[in-house]
């Protein structure tokens, strides 16, 4: 009864409130020493810095941690970048948690933050994660319709295209419609080299893009373009300095070597992508690698290699409470025992693994995307019909214009033809009129020196004729003196 004395409880009740005093302390400390970080920085820098720091704080997976977040949550702007960063390593935090629904909210409320700000490409970026979290759901019909529905919204923006495109290639991979996921990964492929960003969004989906791809044409047989596309996407991480897609795709490689049975080249590659799964902690990726590494030792009938990997695989399939590295593990499992004749064992594993996959990958989720494509493509279609019915009616248009303009053109060198005709017409009149007016005049001249040369002729043989008479006639002083000498006479 002691435990329950008043005094005693008193005392609990104080230690309990001087406990939570000194927690809400260290929080607030902690929260403006993480704020004051944050206000040192430049404005571009912050984003970046809370979202790795408040990541790092969310993977300690403490009460403390995610207090300290939300504390810090109160500081910045609901519509702000800082805020949108904080809250985006809490959905990552949910998403790795399992806790998908809960890190859709908070990516949608992501998502309306960097609409509001008019952040497209962060939007784009949320966009996808959403739809990630939907596919981790199993609800694949969902994320197919967000995917067709954006992917009608952002046409002729080949960043955002480009994205869209890929997400929609590995989904259709992923419920295995290989000839959907090649087809769009192919579209894929052809935005891809009209995209200069180097972002680490763009240089991821490149990778997920180049490696898809090397898978899709290995499942053809088609060995030569599928380790084309690894070395592509292995070089490209490996300038990015992506040790996670270089563990994914050195994988993908070493099932390519087994399938060709060059056996030493797939272990040493198999080892090689286990190191990179190991330093990013990827235990779906383990768990797949060392289940490849049993396949392979079961090839070469090392049933005691087989187990030792396929164990490894099953144990780190089960922490990492991925459905598809469990339905694997699983199906590992089956083939071991069933190599060694122990049915009875094999058979547990087999039904686990099919019950796991079809809970994954459902017929409905494929009948569904098949759907949404249908719906997609024929609203497509009724687009591009639009499109042509504007573009006839415009054809029909300019058409028009020109024969209008045309015509008008014609009319005018008629016009200006006809004016030309009556000015050469009237031209020519003019000219002849002036030649027959040169050859009359030239008649009238000439006929005029004929008439002053006639005249002169007359006027010279009248004053020949005139010197003459004169010439034989007295002048006047001479006749004047005979009559005054007459005169004198009489």
């Amino acid at each position: 009864m002691y435990f329950y004395h008043p005094m005693v409880l008193r005392f609990k009740l104080v230690i309990a409130v001087f406990l939570a005093l000194v927690c809400c302390l260290k929080v607030y400390s902690q929260k403006d020493a993480f704020v004051q970080q944050i206000k040192k920085l430049p404005i571009e820098l912050r984003q970046q810095f809370i979202f790795e720091k408040s990541k790092e704080l969310y993977e300690d997976d403490t009460l403390l941690a995610r207090k300290e977040i939300n504390a810090t949550l109160t500081y910045f702007n609901a519509n702000s970048l800082e805020y949108a960063a904080l809250l985006e390593s809490k959905a990552l935090y949910l998403m790795r948690s399992k806790k998908h629904e809960a890190s859709i909210e908070i990516l949608k409320q992501i998502q309306n933050i960097h609409v509001n700000l008019n952040n497209f490409d962060s939007e784009i970026n949320t966009f996808i994660k959403i739809c990630d979290n939907y596919f981790s759901l199993n609800e694949v019909d969902k994320a197919m319709e967000l995917l067709f529905k954006k992917l009608k919204l952002v046409e002729g923006d080949d960043y955002k295209e480009f994205l869209v495109l890929v997400k929609i290639g590995v989904l259709f991979k992923e419920i295995k419609n290989y000839p959907k996921a090649m087809e769009y990964l192919i579209l894929a492929e052809e935005k891809m080299y009209r995209i200069n960003s180097s972002s680490e969004t763009i240089v991821n989906a490149k990778l997920s893009l180049l490696k898809n791809l090397g898978v899709l044409y290995r499942n053809k047989d088609d060995f030569t373009k599928a380790i084309f596309y690894f070395s592509k996407g292995y070089a490209l991480a490996d300038q990015a300095d992506n040790t996670k897609y270089k563990g994914i795709i050195l994988n993908s490689l070493g099932i390519l070597y087994k399938e060709t049975k060059q056996y030493d080249k797939a272990i040493a590659t198999y080892e090689e992508s286990l190191l990179y799964k190991k330093e990013n902690n990827n235990l779906a990726g383990l768990s797949n690698t060392y289940n490849n590494l049993g396949d392979l030792y079961l090839i070469l009938k090392n049933s005691k290699k087989a187990k030792e990997y396929y164990l490894l695989s099953y144990d780190i399939a089960i922490k990492s409470k991925s459905q598809s590295a469990v339905s694997d593990a699983n199906k590992g499992m089956f083939n071991l025992y069933d190599f060694l004749g122990d049915y009875k064992t094999a058979y547990p594993y087999l039904k686990r693994a099919y019950q796991l996959q079809d809970s994954v990958y459902s017929t409905n989720s494929a009948e569904e995307s098949a759907r949404l494509e249908s719906i997609y493509n024929n609203e497509k279609k009724q687009k591009e019909i639009e499109i042509s019915k504007i573009k006839t009616q415009n054809l029909e248009r300019s058409i028009a214009s020109k024969n209008k303009e045309r015509n008008l053109f014609i009319f005018s060198a008629l016009i200006l033809a006809l004016l030309l005709t009556l000015s050469v017409r009237s031209y020519l009149q003019k000219r002849k009129v002036n030649e027959l007016l040169s050859i009359n005049n030239k008649l009238i001249n000439d006929q005029k020196l004929l008439v002053e040369e006639k005249q002169k002729e007359i006027l010279d043989s009248i004053q020949y004729a005139k010197k003459i008479q004169t010439s034989q006639l007295a002048n006047d002083t001479y006749i004047a003196k005979t009559l005054e000498r007459l005169l004198k006479k009489d």
